[in-house]
């Protein structure tokens, strides 16, 4: 039972450490250039989507804290969440 609670407190923790670095690069860059452009795939075909922070800042700022700030806030969660498993 031990060594399950530290794979699952290790494994929290660890991917919660790469979606922290993941929004933070995606916040960083997207600050840095003012557009932020995020891709993906509908009906099979692949769809390429930006949002300018100078033609329409509502937009920019809702979609940087989607892409962004919300697998960081996540990532975060997960970090806590694993140090409270292994620390039980």
């Amino acid at each position: 039972m031990n060594m399950v609670r530290l794979a699952v407190g290790a494994g929290f923790m660890g991917l919660g450490g790469i979606a922290i670095f993941m929004g933070l690069a995606v916040i960083l860059a997207s600050l840095s250039s003012g557009k932020v452009i995020y891709s993906m795939e509908r009906e099979g075909k692949s769809v390429s989507t930006s949002v300018d922070k100078a033609t329409d800042a509502n937009a920019y700022w809702q979609t940087l804290g989607w892409t962004g700030g919300l697998p960081a806030l996540l990532g975060l969660i997960g970090i806590i969440g694993g140090r409270r498993i292994l620390k039980s």
